[in-house]
């Protein structure tokens, strides 16, 4: 009967049974001491990823705004400073045609004056006062239609074509025996060839000769 109940005793000497069951409650507390290192899947934020899309698109369309003011401020500046300098061009055309025209017409009145009274003195001895003072007349004229007549062969301009047209404008009369050569040049040329005063005066020259071998 003794060996009845002591079976059904549970055994705890120090044997194999003890070291696994020792082993058992490690595992059971590693088991419950180590947590799980598992990462989470990351929370999504709808709300401020919407937000976010929000202001880059109001970013953008104000970086579109800010560039569309800018090309439209320079393209206005642009037409200013155009219109400003075609003004500018009309101002300076008017005052180099206002003076190139008065240089040339008095030019020519400095050289009709000049020649009319050289020839006025050598004939001072020859012929009387009164014929004296017709024949400068009739010089002033004859050099009249050589330096500004059909006779005198071509005098011609060359410059900017609107410098030439307000030039010719200013000359008035005398720009009629001006040929003018538009192009692109800077800078405005006269041309002529050179001019015989004998030969245009030969008429003139004839008279006076008559006239002085009448009186003598």
């Amino acid at each position: 009967m003794s060996g009845a109940i002591a079976s059904l005793l549970e055994d705890f000497s120090s044997g194999p049974r003890s070291e696994a069951l020792g082993i058992g409650i490690l595992r059971a507390a590693k088991a419950v001491a180590e947590p799980d290192l598992t990462p989470s899947p990351p929370v999504v934020d709808r709300q401020a990823e919407l937000l976010k899309a929000v202001e880059a698109k109001v970013r953008a369309e104000e970086r579109d705004a800010a560039r569309l003011q800018l090309e439209e401020a320079v393209a206005a500046e642009r037409t200013r400073y155009e219109d400003e300098l075609a003004s500018q061009r009309v101002i300076w055309v008017e005052q180099q045609a206002g003076q190139l025209s008065t240089l040339i017409v008095a030019g020519i009145g400095r050289i009709e004056s000049m020649l009319s009274e050289r020839v006025a003195n050598i004939l001072i001895p020859f012929v009387s006062e009164a014929f004296r003072q017709q024949s400068i007349t009739e010089l002033k004229e004859a050099l009249a239609t050589l330096l500004l007549g059909e006779e005198m062969g071509p005098m011609k301009i060359a410059g900017p074509e609107d410098l030439l047209q307000a030039l010719k404008a200013n000359l008035g009369p005398h720009g009629a025996a001006i040929e003018f050569l538009p192009g692109d040049h800077v800078e405005v040329s006269v041309i002529t060839r050179d001019t015989t005063v004998q030969t245009q005066l030969q008429a003139w020259s004839d008279r006076l000769e008559q006239v002085l071998k009448a009186e003598s």
